[in-house]
Protein backbone atom coordinates (compact mmCIF):
# COMPACT_ATOMS: atom_id res chain seq x y z
CA UNK A 1 0.00 0.00 0.00
CA UNK A 2 3.01 2.34 0.75
CA UNK A 3 4.75 1.68 -2.57
CA UNK A 4 1.18 2.10 -4.41
CA UNK A 5 0.98 5.71 -2.37
CA UNK A 6 4.70 7.00 -3.33
CA UNK A 7 3.77 5.94 -7.06
CA UNK A 8 1.07 8.45 -7.69
CA UNK A 9 2.39 11.45 -6.71
CA UNK A 10 1.20 12.67 -3.28
CA UNK A 11 2.73 15.52 -2.11
CA UNK A 12 4.18 16.29 1.89
CA UNK A 13 1.15 18.37 2.93
CA UNK A 14 -1.04 15.10 2.05
CA UNK A 15 1.13 12.94 3.93
CA UNK A 16 0.79 15.54 6.61
CA UNK A 17 -2.58 15.45 7.14
CA UNK A 18 -3.06 11.62 6.49
CA UNK A 19 -0.66 11.15 9.33
CA UNK A 20 -2.20 13.56 11.88
CA UNK A 21 -5.85 11.42 11.03
CA UNK A 22 -4.17 8.38 11.27
CA UNK A 23 -2.91 9.72 14.41
CA UNK A 24 -6.28 10.81 15.80
CA UNK A 25 -7.79 8.07 14.86
CA UNK A 26 -5.46 5.56 16.36
CA UNK A 27 -5.79 7.32 19.83
CA UNK A 28 -9.34 7.99 19.44
CA UNK A 29 -9.45 4.23 19.32
CA UNK A 30 -7.07 2.98 22.21
CA UNK A 31 -7.24 6.08 25.09
CA UNK A 32 -10.57 5.12 26.10
CA UNK A 33 -9.70 1.14 26.17
CA UNK A 34 -6.19 2.09 28.28
CA UNK A 35 -6.92 5.67 30.56
CA UNK A 36 -10.97 5.48 31.05
CA UNK A 37 -11.58 2.63 32.76
CA UNK A 38 -11.16 0.14 30.56
CA UNK A 39 -9.24 -3.00 30.85
CA UNK A 40 -5.42 -1.95 30.74
CA UNK A 41 -6.01 1.06 33.72
CA UNK A 42 -3.24 2.74 32.76
CA UNK A 43 -2.05 5.77 34.08
CA UNK A 44 -1.71 8.96 31.57
CA UNK A 45 2.35 9.06 31.77
CA UNK A 46 2.58 5.10 31.19
CA UNK A 47 -0.14 5.25 28.29
CA UNK A 48 2.09 7.94 26.43
CA UNK A 49 5.62 6.36 27.17
CA UNK A 50 4.17 2.88 26.61
CA UNK A 51 1.99 3.58 23.26
CA UNK A 52 1.45 7.05 22.92
CA UNK A 53 5.10 7.75 21.91
CA UNK A 54 5.37 5.27 18.90
CA UNK A 55 1.70 6.67 17.66
CA UNK A 56 3.35 10.09 17.01
CA UNK A 57 5.73 8.47 14.93
CA UNK A 58 2.58 7.65 12.54
CA UNK A 59 3.45 11.20 10.96
CA UNK A 60 6.49 11.10 10.56
CA UNK A 61 6.19 7.69 8.59
CA UNK A 62 3.77 9.18 6.37
CA UNK A 63 5.20 12.43 5.91
CA UNK A 64 8.53 10.56 4.77
CA UNK A 65 6.22 8.37 2.44
CA UNK A 66 4.74 11.59 1.05
CA UNK A 67 8.36 13.12 0.24
CA UNK A 68 9.53 10.19 -1.59
CA UNK A 69 5.90 10.07 -3.38
CA UNK A 70 7.12 13.96 -4.58
CA UNK A 71 10.36 13.14 -5.40
CA UNK A 72 9.05 9.82 -7.76
CA UNK A 73 6.48 12.70 -9.24
CA UNK A 74 9.49 14.69 -10.21
CA UNK A 75 11.42 12.42 -11.48
CA UNK A 76 8.42 11.00 -13.69
CA UNK A 77 8.05 14.26 -15.30
CA UNK A 78 11.53 15.24 -16.00
CA UNK A 79 11.78 11.60 -17.38
CA UNK A 80 8.53 12.63 -19.71
CA UNK A 81 9.36 16.11 -20.22
CA UNK A 82 12.86 14.51 -22.10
Amino acid sequence: MGLRYVGRGAGRGEGLALGVVWLLVSVTIDAPLMLLGGPMQMTFGQYMADIGLSYLSIPVVTLGLAAASARRGAQKAELEAN
